[in-house]
């Protein structure tokens, strides 16, 4: 099927690595922090006569991932509390935003995948929510001191000027036949009040669409075959072809939307030039920003740092 590009959205589309490495320092700082709240000595396992202890695997934890989980926990205390003197926060809704394009992220179609997958890392939704939520905010202070001049934006406009340019698309939907007979017989019976998708589910003979009663989606000019391209770009919105003869057969076509070509000039997409370059600038700049508050901030470790 044949989709219509579809343009990024400006600033909510987070950097798959930055969230992704949270989630699993998050999972295995949960798994320290559980050894270390039952620190005793008492006896895991008993290997030939010999015994390993809840010390021991808390040590063995904390030695590999303990400093990498540390300034993370550093990291996002760090910016709570700078949202907090700044005064920024975020809503419930824009948590909820920013986890649905995690799932788009990670390919996760329901809730049920995502909530399997925080259970691989010994999370709860509340957890992602937190790790999303300081996230969130670290990026709008950081997107607050981004600036954009114009000529930044008109070289950027320029030079991916074909990710604002859409040709002209028809979706369709299509029955397809063996022989012409059977595309008549088809065509008349649809032509008489039969359901158009009902009977492509009986009667086409193409797998890859005929369960989703014929529909292909979007197609644009140069896509398909020309028998099959000048028929559907010729059809008014519902409008249902003749029979139409290509090489894989006798189609029954029917146009189900259309949209023009659109070739906007800069002017028309300024808003989302200049948010597209705002939010590719504030990933640029959040870990020199990071930095520099770790360095302002006053960390006192109790424990020595491990390295």
């Amino acid at each position: 099927m044949v989709h219509r590009k579809e343009r990024e959205a400006s600033g909510k589309k987070l950097k798959p690595g930055l969230l992704a490495g949270l989630l699993v320092l998050t999972g295995l700082v949960m798994a320290v922090a559980g050894a270390w709240w039952s620190y005793q000595t008492k006896i895991l396992v008993v290997v030939n006569g010999e015994r390993l202890t809840r010390d021991q695997l808390y040590q063995e934890m904390y030695a590999r991932i303990g400093p990498q989980a540390m300034e993370d926990l550093i990291s996002k205390k760090l910016i709570l509390q700078e949202g907090k003197k700044l005064g920024i926060e975020v809503t419930p809704e824009e948590v909820r935003e920013e986890i649905e394009t995690l799932k788009d992220l990670w390919g996760l179609s329901s809730e049920d995948e995502l909530q399997e997958m925080l259970r691989e890392y010994q999370m709860t939704i509340e957890d992602l929510e937190e790790e999303v939520a300081s996230w969130r905010i670290a990026r709008k202070i950081v997107a607050s001191t981004v600036e954009v001049t114009e000529e930044e934006m008109l070289q950027y406009f320029t030079e991916y000027r074909e990710e604002f340019t859409f040709p002209e698309e028809v979706r369709v939907r299509h029955i397809l036949l063996d022989t012409e007979q059977e595309a008549v017989s088809v065509l008349e019976e649809i032509r008489r009040g039969a359901d158009f998708a009902e009977v492509a589910r009986r009667k086409s003979v193409d797998s890859a669409s005929r369960d989703r009663g014929g529909e292909i989606g979007f197609i644009a000019r140069g896509q398909v075959e020309p028998e099959f391209e000048n028929a559907a770009f010729g059809l008014q919105q519902g409008e249902i072809s003749g029979v139409v003869v290509t090489e894989d057969g006798y189609h029954i076509i029917q146009a189900l939307e259309k949209k023009a070509a659109v070739n906007p000039d800069f002017n028309e997409v300024r808003t989302e030039v200049e948010a597209r370059l705002i939010s590719i600038k504030t990933q640029e700049m959040y870990e020199p920003w990071l930095e520099e508050l770790h360095s302002l901030a006053d960390i006192q470790y109790r424990v020595p740092p491990l390295n």
